[in-house]
């Protein structure tokens, strides 16, 4: 069971929103029409049900704002899916502006609905990323149940975090809360100069951990995300990857905090762990503390994709391990 996100990033760029870091203007690229989309979509669901992979989510987001696209056309990717029985929950990105649809709005009523904010102020977050309507304090976006709220951690926001955190876990219709590292091109783009000035950094991301540690219970490390509960107990996460590694087929740009380039394995064979070891080493030739750490979390994460191709499961080879040392015994 591989229980990874599929993100599906819709290519054609809608936007209503001025992000000073958009990742679609930093990286612009062409991209496919909307029926080879669909196409390749219906494809790929049919090769998950067709090798019994299931996945946790469904991610729908685009080069920009996924519902500026038409009704007809969200619905045809909503129903087939959800038809396709292959997740375990689904998610949509959205500037803010599905809250000032209703239609629309109805169609993912049951889905995660994922927001993004540079602060808990509705103006002032409207003023940075200059939209003409404001969502955060419509009565749509206050009476929608399911929203993620995704932080992005600046330089100048950085101390007002914890505040940030605790607005939106007291909103009953937040189940999640998500600190958002901004990803870098470094490709001299004007989008990639902004990140460089004004966001923390990844090899920056104690100062996070710093602040955050002061309010809130550490849970785990796993897939990459730092875990972490709430006052009210809904999860809070940071994730430390190299993100817009996305399995679609509109960003292909390949990101990496590796000094050379390290073969791509698959998931559930040798070759994922091989990946994973592979990084591991790199991280200890930087002298990276932190991502040899991850790396070594997902080598972990690749043998459990091992052993559930094989029909077991990770529990039972910790217990064989175990026998082992008992036995001191090593082939």
């Amino acid at each position: 069971m591989n229980l990874k996100d599929y993100v599906f990033v819709l290519g054609e760029y809608h936007c209503d929103k001025h992000c000073p870091y958009c990742i679609a203007k930093m990286n612009k690229k062409e991209t496919l029409s909307f029926e080879r989309e669909l196409e390749i979509l219906q494809k790929k669901l049919e090769e998950f049900k067709e090798k019994n992979i299931k996945i946790k989510n469904f991610i729908l987001s685009g080069n920009g704002e996924p519902s500026l696209y038409k009704y007809d056309e969200l619905k045809m990717i909503r129903d087939i899916v959800m038809s396709a029985n292959v997740f375990e929950d689904y998610r949509i990105q959205t500037s803010g502006n599905l809250f000032m649809d209703k239609e629309k709005l109805s169609l993912f009523d049951s889905w995660l609905k994922e927001i993004t904010v540079i602060t808990s102020n509705p103006k002032e977050d409207q003023e940075f990323y200059n939209y003409k309507k404001n969502y955060l304090s419509s009565k749509s976006f206050l009476s929608s149940n399911r929203i993620r709220v995704n932080i992005v951690v600046l330089k100048s926001n950085l101390d007002k975090l914890n505040k940030m955190i605790d607005f939106y876990d007291n909103l009953d219709n937040v189940e999640t809360i998500a600190l958002k590292i901004l990803d870098n091109s470094l490709n001299n783009s004007e989008e990639s100069n902004w990140i460089s000035n004004n966001a923390i950094r990844y090899e920056d991301i104690n100062k996070i951990i710093k602040v955050i540690n002061e309010d809130y219970k550490f849970l785990n490390f796993i897939n990459k995300r730092f875990i972490y509960e709430t006052k009210n107990k809904k999860k809070l996460t940071i994730h430390y990857s190299e993100s817009n590694t996305y399995d679609v087929f509109n960003l292909n740009k390949e990101y990496s905090f590796h000094n050379r380039k390290i073969k791509k394995g698959i998931y559930g064979e040798f070759s994922k762990i091989e990946e994973e070891l592979d990084e591991a080493k790199e991280a200890l030739e930087q002298g990276n503390k932190l991502m040899f750490l991850i790396e070594l979390s997902d080598i972990i994460g690749a043998i459990e994709g091992v052993t559930e191709h094989h029909g077991l499961d990770l529990n039972d080879l910790i217990k064989f391990s175990n026998k082992v040392k008992e036995s001191k015994t090593y082939e």
